[in-house]
């Protein structure tokens, strides 16, 4: 079998030999070239030189290959400062609280035994108050007993000797009128009258 007719060369690639293309892909490469000179209005050369670029793009230049690792590294990091950052917070926030409950709890602590010493001390007045009251009221009731007692004894004595008084004006005036009597009968016997005078001389 002959070979096919060598194609010519493509010149779309300046300074390098670029490899055969066939009629179609010629044909595909005029129809753009002319699309995209009617299109952008710009001269075919600089349509060619659109055409001349790899369709595909090329791989990323080193420098932007470092930005682009360093903005990642940077957004990894930002990343890891706010779980940090929001970790302590977090503590930050459970310590806060722990301490807030334990002085919850020491005041409470606090006011417990306060309260308590002042129910005790209460307690303890109020029993001393009674002993006080209950005292003074023995004291006074004594007071009031002795009293009576000494107004009941004078009382008694008085009575006694009003008593005795009374008897012995009794048996005076009995013995006057029993002497009175004697004197009217005629008796003059003097020991006789003396013990009818004072009959409790002789006792």
């Amino acid at each position: 079998p002959s070979n096919p007719p060598l194609l010519p060369l493509s010149p779309l690639r300046k300074g390098r030999l670029a490899y055969p293309c066939s009629p179609m892909a010629l044909r595909f490469v005029g129809a753009a070239l002319l699309l995209a000179a009617a299109c952008s209005g710009s001269p075919t050369d600089d349509a060619v030189s659109m055409v001349q670029r790899p369709m595909n793009p090329a791989e990323p230049h080193p420098d932007q290959k470092v930005d682009k690792e360093r903005r990642k590294q940077k957004e990894v990091r930002k990343h890891t400062d706010e779980e940090q950052r929001e970790h302590r917070l977090h503590e930050n926030q459970l310590s806060e609280e722990q301490t807030r409950h334990e002085e919850d709890e020491v005041m409470k602590s606090h006011a417990v035994e306060e309260k308590s010493n002042k129910q005790t001390s209460l307690k303890a007045a109020y029993h001393e108050k009674e002993v006080r009251l209950v005292k003074a009221d023995n004291d006074e009731k004594e007071h009031n007993y002795s009293e009576r007692n000494a107004k009941r004894a004078a009382k008694a004595a008085q009575r006694a000797l009003d008593m005795e008084e009374h008897r012995k004006r009794e048996e005076e005036k009995k013995a006057k009128d029993l002497y009175a009597k004697t004197q009217h009968e005629g008796e003059t016997d003097p020991q006789a009258l003396e013990a009818l005078l004072h009959p409790t001389e002789g006792k």
